[in-house]
């Protein structure tokens, strides 16, 4: 599937840029929470976050694939009614 709209170009590298920023700001929030020094909860298992931060890892990749498809989608639509 090729994009071919500018409009839906930078939408999708707006989202894709999002993304990584988002990512990039769950990994270091996740890596406060697991490094006992720098968060000091004083949690022996640190390992308890990670489930959490592999689900928010999931649910963003999820959003992010529907948010792109939707708005491809939108943008072939009124593209072809033109």
């Amino acid at each position: 599937m090729r994009i071919e709209s500018k409009k839906a170009k930078i939408a999708v590298y707006g989202i894709i840029l999002l993304e990584i920023v988002f990512l990039i700001r769950t990994y270091l929030i996740y890596s406060f929470y697991t490094n006992d020094e720098a968060y000091g909860d004083g949690v022996s298992n640190p390992s308890k976050y990670d489930h959490d931060f592999y689900l928010t890892v999931f649910i963003s990749f999820g959003v992010t694939a529907f948010f792109i498809l939707a708005w491809i989608i939108l943008l072939k639509r009124s593209k072809n009614e033109k």
